[in-house]
């Protein structure tokens, strides 16, 4: 009995498309990195590690395919008010714009660019504290 449940749960699991998050295999353009940000970004920092991490190497090489972080932001936006006029509700926005230059092949003269956002958003509801005056 114990055998046909694990393998029903098994089953359910794969029919879903669930799978483990582990290692993957990065694409053979981005095995070699150079990563170039705006001094103290926090999040290139981030980016370098996570690409360490799944297996790239980060090089100084022109040829090399090459990510620049233009920037990152955050923002937050009113989403509603109370009844007294008070702000309940506030999304936070977390943008970076990034440039992806592949790496130089054997045409020279002619190398895409991908420009493009990452855009994050969380909602987040404002209480107020418990021993505070109305």
């Amino acid at each position: 009995m114990r055998t046909l449940l694990l393998g029903g749960l098994i089953f359910l699991l794969v029919g879903c498309g669930f799978q483990l998050q582990g290692n993957y295999q990065l694409p053979a353009e981005l095995e070699q990195l150079r990563v170039s940000a705006p001094q103290f970004s926090e999040f290139a920092d981030e980016a370098r590690e996570r690409f360490r991490l799944a297996g790239a190497t980060l090089v100084n090489d022109s040829s090399a395919t090459h990510v620049e972080i233009l920037n990152d932001s955050l923002s937050r936006r009113t989403l509603s008010l109370s009844a007294s006029g008070q702000v309940a509700e506030y999304e936070l926005i977390y943008a970076v714009n990034y440039l992806l230059v592949p790496r130089q092949g054997k045409v020279r003269h002619c190398r895409l660019k991908f420009i493009g956002t990452i855009r994050m958003t969380r909602i987040l509801l404002w209480q107020k504290p418990v021993n505070a005056r109305s």
